[in-house]
């Protein structure tokens, strides 16, 4: 990214678009725009056919690339993580590095995210010639590809080269894509580059739509291809033929583009359609411009519209998992009409920011017949833009959990397990959380979690809570909730043999046949462990006001990055009392002031809200006056 790039005063993430900005890239010069979100582990499957998908929105760096949340109605966001093995993050400028908060947001849902280098018509062709005039030219470009995938902590490359290549070239061209895998594997060794089905080794610009000796040249050289749209089921029997001769039938991702330009089925809502002659063949898929659901449909009802597009895709799709602790969700899209905090509405703002989204539940049911199911509100939550509605909508069956959670998770401590509930019907019908733990045997053991139950797992008192947490170096108790939230907080004792929590499901106690409703506000399931600390200090808070811009310029540092999910910003008018004015995914923030702000004593407020979903009483967090 640009040094210091800026637009209306704030900080953004950026691409690059020239060779020379390339070849000059140095690291530390935009260090706010690095996610310091480690990619989690998921359930591992025995080899399958993988599903990518390549963003393409609106040719990318919208509302996403600022590092703050951006008040804006209807923006776009991407929920359906559960079903990914690799997303792209597309534009049509030279280098697009994948901004900071879709690196976090597709990390904490345990998806690697690649950028993207595009070169396109006669400049692209201008700019391949300058990257292989020498094997020292295209070994130095592949050097900071590299550099860069590590600085901003995302896991490889998608090559689209729709241009032109000299045929005296292309031995160098196939050296740099060979190159650029190498060392993106020594440096990340999960990281993947992937060729795009466009250039032959004729130097052509032919898209093949299947694997052949035309492009197989590129597909030997690095970690797999994506091929273009305009296939035939013929063909993809070839390409199957010649993946499984290499032995590396998952690595042809077959190209669906959901505007169904020249695609089988017509793309939109019969993309179902194409993804199933992919699969019955046997390959792996790349889901292409999923934005035409924010584009092309209406956008007030998106989150329908998004929730039918991928329950479409469901069954053809493998379903990911969480592998590890802790996990804690409050089930935020990154969006909401309002932003709240431990049950208050704290802002009537409708706002966007892609890197505030919280873990995304893991099993989607859609049946509206007599079972139990989720669905996202936005009208009401806990932490962040809304919670999941629990509903049993008509009397039926005694169904009366539903899972939100397939996971895979090895469990050989004492967990704190909490979840915070907001009745739509009274009297209250004693919410529960259900979690599923197997042992190597097959042998499950389910553990209910009732609030005021007298039975193990019994409800923590608070002072209970509160010896835990400081234990675990966490020395403020959560406020408890508020405006009807109630948190409800639970011991699980470490077991002497050893298992695996398979599933996480909610519901009621008791089975019943009667519809019932209830609000998800957030759960969290975290190891408890003496070597493990789970708080941070803000250091270094600086805020600067910018009398010409009518700015306050805030920066500050914090004791462990990887521990904070975002930040709350407050600013209080001399005595008053703070108020919300945005969040921040980063350690800076930029605040325009309102005209009656302009001459009065002001004083910043920086709140940490954690990953594992503790957010610290803002009479404890970190503030600062404002300097002239």
């Amino acid at each position: 990214m640009e040094a210091g790039a800026y637009e209306n005063a704030l900080p953004i993430c950026s691409p690059l678009t020239t060779l020379q900005q390339l070849l000059e890239w140095t690291q530390g010069s935009d260090s706010v725009c690095v996610s310091k979100q480690p990619l989690l582990p998921r359930i591992c499957y025995p080899s399958r056919p993988l599903t990518l998908v390549c963003h393409d929105m609106m040719s990318g760096y919208l509302e996403d690339k600022y590092l703050q949340n951006v008040v804006k109605e209807d923006g776009y966001r991407f929920f359906s993580w559960q079903y990914l093995d690799l997303f792209v993050y597309f534009s049509h400028h030279f280098i697009t590095i994948p901004p900071v908060g879709w690196v976090s947001s597709a990390h904490c849902n345990r998806v690697p995210i690649l950028g993207t280098v595009i070169t396109e018509h006669s400049e692209g062709a201008e700019i391949c010639k300058q990257l292989l005039y020498s094997q020292e030219s295209y070994e130095n470009a592949a050097r900071k590809l590299v550099e860069i995938a590590k600085f901003y902590n995302f896991d490889g490359w998608l090559l689209n080269i729709e241009n032109v290549i000299q045929l005296e070239d292309i031995p160098k061209l196939a050296g740099f894509v060979s190159c650029l895998s190498t060392m993106m594997s020594d440096a990340i060794p999960h990281a993947k580059v992937i060729w795009y089905d466009s250039v032959t080794k004729d130097g052509f610009l032919n898209w093949q739509n299947e694997l052949n000796l035309k492009n197989e040249l590129f597909f030997d050289k690095c970690h797999g291809i994506f091929l273009n749209y305009c296939w035939n089921e013929e063909g993809l029997k070839r390409t199957k033929k010649i993946c499984t001769q290499k032995d590396r039938m998952y690595d042809v991702f077959v190209g669906i583009d959901v505007f169904g330009r020249g695609c089988y089925g017509g793309g939109g809502y019969s993309s179902n359609k194409a993804l199933k002659i992919i699969r019955d063949v046997g390959l792996s898929a790349a889901i292409f411009a999923n934005g035409w659901v924010f584009e092309c449909q209406s956008v007030k009802n998106f989150l329908q519209n998004e929730i039918r597009f991928w329950s479409l895709l469901h069954p053809l799709c493998s379903v990911h998992g969480p592998s590890s602790l802790p996990l804690s969700t409050s089930f935020c899209h990154g969006y909401g009409h309002k932003y709240f905090l431990n049950g208050k509405c704290l802002s009537n703002k409708e706002w966007i920011s892609i890197g505030m989204q919280q873990i995304q539940q893991v099993q989607t049911s859609l049946s509206f017949n007599d079972e139990v199911f989720s669905q996202m509100y936005q009208e009401d939550g806990f932490i962040g833009g809304g919670c999941l509605k629990i509903l049993k909508p008509v009397p039926g069956s005694q169904s009366y959990m539903c899972s939100i959670f397939h996971c895979n998770v090895t469990v050989n401590k004492k967990l704190l397990v909490s979840y915070c509930v907001k009745p739509l019907i009274e009297p209250i019908r004693q919410e529960s959380l259900q979690l599923t733990f197997t042992r190597k045997d097959g042998k499950q053991t389910k553990v209910i979690f009732v609030a005021g139950s007298h039975y193990y797992p019994v409800e923590l008192q608070k002072s209970e809570v509160k010896r835990i947490l400081e234990n675990a170096d966490i020395c403020l108790l959560p406020e408890n909730g508020s405006n009807g939230w109630k948190q409800h907080y639970f011991l699980v004792e470490e077991n002497k043999r050893p298992c695996q929590l398979t599933d996480i499901s909610i519901g009621l106690y008791q089975k019943t046949m009667e519809p019932f409703g209830f609000l998800l506000g957030q759960i969290q399931v975290i190891p408890i462990n003496e070597s493990q600390r789970y708080s941070v200090n803000i250091t270094d808070l600086q805020a600067k006001h910018m009398v010409h811009f009518r700015q306050i310029i805030i920066d500050w540092n914090c004791t462990d990055l990887s521990l904070v999910h975002y930040y709350n910003i407050y600013i209080a008018i001399s005595n008053k009392q703070p108020e919300l004015v945005g969040q921040s995914i980063t350690c800076k923030h930029v605040y325009s002031l309102q005209e009656e702000q302009q001459s009065c004593n002001l004083t910043v407020t920086v709140q940490p809200v954690m990953r594992n979903g503790w957010v610290a009483p803002i009479n404890s967090c970190s503030f600062v006056e404002v300097e002239e």
